[in-house]
């Protein structure tokens, strides 16, 4: 211990509001840095370098149907498109059609941001909002820990966190 630590020490226990700034800044760096190691590591999936598999193509197709019609003040009973036409309620209870991140992709479009990019924009950042009430209810349970900041880095890379994009991820 030096003198210059103690001065920073009592300065810090003088201004406590620097203290918790400081211990928040460093919760945001821990929670932002993984997330963009995420979003580097899939960058080609969220351009849509990669193509969308099985379910993926699929839910793509419902949500932008929905979007579309939602944005122009329709709400969809009915998708004619799809096998000879069929009910639109099943996979609205599926998406969950009243859902308000759903406005999100609206508003993308609305600013002429193209469906595929406010798709997976909207993907990306509802994962991403997954990731952080996870941490959240983490620290329900642990208090503001390392531990609860290992246990949000462990779900958005764990294969739990993945499944979230199970059916997009074709050849990775």
């Amino acid at each position: 211990i030096n003198a210059h630590s103690l001065t920073v020490y009592s300065f810090m226990s003088n201004h406590p509001d620097l203290a918790v700034s400081s211990s928040r800044l460093r919760t945001f760096l821990f929670l932002t840095i993984p997330f963009l190691i995420w979003l580097f590591l899939f960058r080609h999936f969220l351009s849509f370098e990669k193509h969308l598999g099985w379910d993926a193509m699929a839910y793509y197709e419902h949500f932008k149907f929905f979007v579309d019609h939602i944005s122009s003040g329709h709400y969809p009973f009915w998708e004619p498109d799809r096998d000879g036409g069929i009910s639109f309620e099943l996979f609205s209870r599926r998406i969950g059609s009243y859902n308000p991140f759903f406005w999100g992709i609206s508003v993308l479009r609305w600013l002429q941001v193209p469906f595929n990019a406010a798709y997976m924009g909207f993907a990306a950042v509802y994962f991403l909002f997954g990731c952080v009430l996870f941490y959240r209810t983490l620290r329900l349970f642990f208090g503001p820990s390392l531990t609860s900041c290992i246990g949000y880095v462990l779900f958005m890379f764990s294969a739990a966190g993945l499944q979230v994009f199970y059916a997009y991820l074709l050849w990775l």
